[in-house]
């Protein structure tokens, strides 16, 4: 039996919700200033222009930011009887900016010592990757790592996902992504595609795809030496799923090396 929960104090939920709310403010900062960020990589534009940038970006802004505001609450209270849509629509909106912002309010929230409900930092995390083509964001890049810091990390993270969802991944998973994952058999083949680093340093991540092409297409995306490794998995060791690149989030126990063959074109290339 599972000792009885302490409601938090009257005290501890406002500081909390004082660095919900600093949290917010540091990205809306850093959110007003993306026009001029962005113009350091730009041609000079008129100064007319350049002003009608940044009230469409205070404007888009505040919009986000009220949006994001209005669910601050569910960080940090139990969320277990919600469903996965309810899950999407808080995460989202706890995502200001999209993918493409890179969850940067969830940053600023770790950084500011909120301690996020797990259900809501798993949603968080599947909201903000199965989005991107960036790579996994949540982990440091396995070529710049000590192995032994990334195989933690990379423990760590799965472990702390498998937790969230109670080994349930389907309970955060939506639309197509939700429909890949029933669609796996108890065991299955997985593959990784790398480049500059080792099989087995590769063989300690957490994104693996069902299509060896689709590995094969990021081994060959970068300009270092591409790796191929592969390995098998078990259905319930899954944490996350994304279907647009049959991509699942797990750590399997063994896998090996392969010759990685050229690569072919994929459906999200331009041309296609």
């Amino acid at each position: 039996m599972h000792a009885p929960t302490r409601s938090p104090s009257p005290q501890s939920k406002r500081q909390a919700l004082s660095r919900m709310h600093a949290a917010l403010r540091r990205w809306i900062e850093w959110n007003l200033d993306y026009p001029r960020r962005q113009m350091m990589f730009l041609e000079p534009k008129p100064q007319a222009e350049l002003q009608e940038m940044e009230r469409a970006q205070r404007d888009l802004t505040a919009q986000w930011a009220r949006r994001a505001r209005r669910y601050l609450s569910y960080l940090t209270q139990d969320n277990s009887d919600l469903d996965a849509d309810q899950l999407a629509e808080i995460a989202d909106a706890l995502s200001p900016g999209g993918v493409d912002n890179g969850a940067d309010l969830y940053w600023n929230l770790l950084d500011a010592g909120v301690d996020i409900d797990p259900l809501i930092r798993a949603a968080l995390i599947y909201r903000n990757w199965h989005g991107g083509k960036v790579g996994f964001q949540f982990l440091p890049d396995p070529a710049r790592t000590d192995p032994e810091d990334y195989e933690f990390e990379a423990d760590n993270l799965v472990q702390s996902l498998f937790e969230a969802t109670d080994g349930k991944v389907g309970g955060i998973l939506t639309g197509k992504d939700r429909d890949f994952y029933e669609s796996l058999p108890a065991r299955f083949t997985i593959y990784r595609g790398c480049s500059g680093i080792s099989p087995e340093l590769a063989g300690l991540g957490v994104c693996w795809t069902t299509d060896r092409r689709i590995a094969e297409w990021f081994a060959h995306r970068g300009s270092r030496e591409p790796v191929l490794v592969t390995g098998s998995i078990r259905k319930v060791e899954i944490v996350l799923a994304n279907a647009s690149e049959k991509e699942v989030v797990c750590i399997p126990r063994h896998s090996r090396s392969l010759k990685c063959r050229k690569p072919v074109k994929m459906a999200w290339q331009s041309g296609w």
